[in-house]
C-alpha cells in the first residue's frame, strides 16, 4: 500500500498513537483495534507500508494502549536484528 503525503495526513487522524522512529525512518500507527501498520517514505514523498502485525488481548475488541507502546518499543529495537526483516 502506497500514500501520497496527504493521504497519510488523512490516515493519520484519528490515530489512537502514532511513533515516529528517526533513526529507521519508520512510522508506527495504531488505530485501534488489534493492527499496527508501520510505513517508511520513498525519495518521491510517498509513504509505503513496510510492516503489519497484530498485538493485545484478543477478547478484548481493542488491544490495551500500553501493550501498544511496549509493542511498538519491541518492534523499533528489533529491527536492527538482521532475521527480523526475514520475517517481514
Amino acid at each position: 500500500m502506497e500514500m501520497t503525503a496527504y493521504e497519510m495526513c488523512q490516515h493519520l487522524d484519528g490515530a489512537r498513537i502514532v511513533r515516529y522512529d528517526i533513526d529507521r525512518c519508520v512510522l508506527f500507527v495504531w488505530r485501534g483495534g488489534h493492527g499496527i501498520n508501520g510505513y517508511m517514505p520513498d525519495p518521491d514523498g510517498s509513504w509505503r507500508e513496510v510492516l503489519y502485525w497484530n498485538c493485545g488481548d484478543y477478547g478484548q475488541r481493542d488491544a490495551d494502549p500500553a501493550d501498544v507502546r511496549r509493542s511498538m518499543r519491541w518492534h523499533m529495537e528489533e529491527m536492527d536484528e538482521e532475521e527480523y526483516w526475514s520475517f517481514c
